[in-house]
């Protein structure tokens, strides 16, 4: 792959085009955003989150049968109550970090629609759409290019 790489002239047109159809775009994939109520559900196919709502619901049953006897009726009902608490601190964490991801892929996506200048077949190409880069290519950064990339 080399070969066809000299480092003073660049790629030439023909290796570009032929490692651009191999490799395709340098972008990232697109795709739509879930819903939050995707996002809710998807938090409910884990088996240990399944075995906790169970467990949950269980004890929340039992509580509702044997609870409420006596002095202290709230007591059962405590731990059912604990229990659906950490699941919503879960699902509601779980969501956060969802969108903080969604988030960095978007500013990632920012950064990478950036005109680099690149050198091909001998002379420097100004502007070159970022997606257009492939492996190989030589890209001429200066004094202050850190504000572009």
């Amino acid at each position: 792959m080399r070969n066809n790489l000299n480092r003073v002239s660049g790629l030439n047109s023909s290796e570009n085009e032929k490692r651009l159809k191999i490799h395709g775009y340098n972008e990232l994939e697109k795709h739509d955003s879930p819903s939050i109520w995707t996002l809710i559900l998807d938090q409910f196919n884990d088996t240990p989150v399944r075995s906790l709502l169970v467990a949950a619901i269980i004890s929340l049953v039992l509580a509702v049968y044997n609870g409420g006897e006596g002095d202290d009726e709230f007591t059962p009902f405590v731990e059912p109550k604990v229990t659906f608490l950490t699941l919503i601190i879960n699902t509601i964490t779980s969501i956060w970090q969802e969108n903080n991801a969604e988030k960095a892929l978007r500013e990632l996506k920012e950064i990478q629609s950036k005109n680099p200048n690149v050198i091909r077949d001998n002379h420097r190409t100004p502007d070159l759409p970022a997606k257009e880069l492939v492996h190989g290519d030589i890209v001429e950064l200066k004094v202050g290019d850190k504000e572009r990339f």
